[in-house]
């Protein structure tokens, strides 16, 4: 079974605008995911959907089976970061101020490695051990992102790897677009 927007894209259809496009790209990305085929036929878009992880020194190394980020259809997903110090692998001392601003730190030396800043973001989560800091670490973000700024999740947890207070990942939109308007 094909799915409506895979259906139109076959025939040759055009979308009259980014939203649409988006739309049925996830759509389609449901379709997929439900195990049907998906024939994309002539649709283009202009984003690839192909995946490429990035890494940099900039942060600290992947500490298990994934990557650092990785690019797909015009998004650059940042794994959670937390306050490791990229040269000496350990967790910053001091409290929750210090951790958050290396994490954030982290998340900009990744973004910065694909060419991209904390403009770029349109989604955080973050983590969060005591949701007492919840205001501190709010001062500390609000210092890295400007408006508009990104749509954003805080979860409170039980813990965290390596006993970080605080752990943020990210969705940017890269610089080849995603289809969706500035």
């Amino acid at each position: 079974m094909v799915s409506e927007p895979a259906a139109r894209a076959s025939e040759g259809g055009r979308h009259s605008s980014p939203d649409s496009r988006l739309h049925e790209l996830l759509a389609l990305r449901q379709s997929a995911e439900s195990g049907l085929d998906i024939e994309f036929g002539q649709w283009d878009c202009g984003v690839s959907m192909k995946k490429h992880a990035i890494h940099t020194d900039a942060a600290p190394q992947a500490i298990g089976p994934y990557s650092q980020a990785v690019t797909a259809g015009g998004f650059l997903f940042v794994s959670g970061q937390i306050g490791l110090d990229p040269r000496s692998g350990e967790t910053v001392k001091g409290g929750i101020e210090p951790e958050t601003e290396r994490v954030l730190a982290n998340l900009e030396g990744i973004l910065s490695a694909h060419g991209l800043d904390t403009d770029s973001v349109v989604r955080t989560t973050i983590f969060l051990v005591d949701l007492a800091n919840f205001a501190v670490v709010n001062q500390i973000y609000a210092k890295h992102f400007r408006e508009p700024f990104p749509a954003r999740v805080t979860v409170g947890v039980s813990s965290l790897p390596r006993g970080a207070r605080i752990e943020i990942d990210a969705i940017a939109v890269t610089s080849k677009g995603a289809g969706i308007p500035s």
